[in-house]
């Protein structure tokens, strides 16, 4: 073969390489969508939106029959080392199945009614309250959490997840022996 058949050769190989990239892409694209798909990693998201993010693929996983613990590798996408640490080495299996929807009651329509009620964030801290659920329903009830997020490499990640009725937020007390590091309160300043 000549040098220009080579060349001509390599052309068309790329351009069939080109365009199977393309289909495989638009192949993956028209497959249906299962609400427990794995998340992809929280980059570049603010917290309200990792929050949302990380609690649809959690409520997906669980609305699917699965347990999203059993999924370490994606869960290391979102949590802090210290609370993946906590969550696979100190807390028991229990405690580890319900950790993550405190009281671990759901209802399948939460997938859809994940609310943001406040966030605080600074530089390298942030504070998420969200709501499970819809309220005024007779037959659901909303599920009030806070989630501490903090940056670790440059991304925000889950570092602590706890129930945050309005009737119990005052009374919590960090306990270093049962909760995982990031719930340990940030000393306010005077």
């Amino acid at each position: 073969m000549t040098q220009s058949g080579v060349s001509m050769a390599k052309g068309v190989l790329t351009n069939r390489a080109t365009i199977g990239a393309v289909l495989l892409v638009a192949l993956l694209a028209a497959v249906p969508n299962s609400h427990a798909q794995s998340p992809q990693p929280a980059f570049g998201g603010e917290p309200a939106w990792v929050v949302t993010t990380f609690y649809k693929w959690v409520l997906g996983t669980m609305v699917d029959k699965s347990s999203p613990i059993k999924q370490k590798r994606v869960m290391a996408t979102w949590l802090s080392k210290s609370l993946h640490r906590w969550l696979y080495t100190n807390a028991d299996r229990e405690e580890r199945e319900s950790y993550l929807v405190p009281g671990n009651d759901f209802i399948d329509a939460w997938v859809d009614e994940i609310k943001i009620v406040d966030t605080k964030v600074d530089a390298k801290r942030a504070a998420v309250k969200v709501e499970l659920g819809k309220p005024g329903r007779d037959d659901d009830f909303v599920n009030h959490i806070l989630v501490n997020l903090k940056v670790e490499g440059g991304v925000w990640r889950i570092d602590c997840i706890r129930s945050n009725d309005d009737d119990t937020e005052d009374a919590y007390v960090f306990d270093p022996k049962l909760d995982p590091p990031g719930c340990k309160p940030v000393s306010k300043s005077p």
